[in-house]
């Protein structure tokens, strides 16, 4: 999976444009680090402020950025577990 396919799923997931969705991407990343390594390695950042890092850097609502923040972190997660060849969903 590459960067084109994780923004493609999180757009259709949120029904959010793209071009929002590869902004939001870009914020995720400068505020985390590298999105796969993070998800790989199982950092996790507070959510407040990474949603506020991304409402900063992409002028989406808070709202629209922790829904963007949801769907990355599923899409990550499912594509790391898809990946490493785990069966079923990860207990939320």
């Amino acid at each position: 999976m590459n960067k084109t396919d994780v923004i493609r799923q999180v757009a259709t997931r949120t029904g959010l444009p793209p071009a929002l969705c590869e902004a939001a991407l870009k914020a995720f990343e400068a505020t985390c680090g590298d999105a796969l390594t993070g998800a790989f390695t199982g950092q996790r950042h507070n959510h407040s402020h990474v949603v506020a890092e991304m409402v900063h850097r992409t002028g989406a609502s808070a709202e629209d950025c922790a829904q963007l923040l949801k769907a990355f972190e599923q899409v990550l997660d499912e594509a790391l577990r898809d990946k490493l060849g785990f069966k079923g969903k990860r207990p939320r």
